[in-house]
């Protein structure tokens, strides 16, 4: 229900590669999170899809006759998962089917169809996470690579995290989505080393934890 009322999805990958497809922790750079990208995809594709053929039996017979009706008859059939005849039209030029009959729709056409639905009802934000550690650096410029088209923002939670609760026990002034802090009392040599290490590899290297860029990204 959740991904039914979703305008836009942000999909928290591990960019460092500890863990692994089952959630569990795997030695850094030992996973490739490109492959959790495409699960993700796949899995709200053949979602709709899933939608899409239980009810095609009545939806490939409807005795359509203009464009209009067309679109009002997939976007009732789709409505639960967010479509409307905007994006069915939108989704039916994307993927060539708008002067193909929906009796003449094979299964690669119904695949295609989902696909091209998922990528204008539900975008995908990548926060690519945990980029404090190493090997994460990597596998960003990988992922990058390998996805063009999606929007992807290097994070480290951990890094906005510990920034937050020094400033809020009064250590230091941060703003989030700000590249850098301000101390305001005398750090002990344990917190120095862990702000200094943000300081170094994060905020310096990415201009920010990257938390508050993926939530402004995401909304506006």
């Amino acid at each position: 229900s959740d991904l039914s009322r979703a305008d836009v999805l942000i999909h928290v990958v591990d960019a460092s590669g500890s863990t692994n497809e089952k959630g569990e922790p795997v030695p850094a750079g030992s996973h490739d999170p490109c492959g959790d990208i495409v699960f993700l995809e796949e899995e709200i594709d053949y979602w709709f899809v899933g939608i899409l053929e239980k009810n095609w039996g009545k939806v490939s017979k409807w005795p359509v006759s203009d464009k209009r009706q067309l679109l009002e008859k997939l976007a009732q059939t789709l409505s639960g998962v967010g479509a409307n005849e905007t994006s069915i039209e939108k989704t039916l030029h994307k993927s060539g089917l708008m002067e193909k009959k929906l009796e003449q729709w094979n299964a690669t056409d119904k695949k295609e169809f989902c696909t091209k639905l998922r990528e204008i009802t539900k975008p995908i934000v990548i926060a690519a996470n945990k980029m404090d550690i190493p090997t994460a650096e990597k596998n960003l410029q990988k992922k990058k690579e390998k996805f063009p088209s999606l929007t992807i923002i290097p994070c480290s939670g951990f890094a906005e995290l510990a920034l937050k609760k020094a400033a809020k026990e009064g250590f230091i002034e941060y703003h989030p989505g700000e590249k850098d802090f301000k101390e305001l009392k005398e750090l002990n040599e344990k917190q120095k080393q862990v702000l200094e290490a943000i300081q170094k590899t994060v905020l310096q290297k990415f201009g920010s934890t990257g938390i508050q860029d993926c939530l402004d990204r995401t909304v506006f």
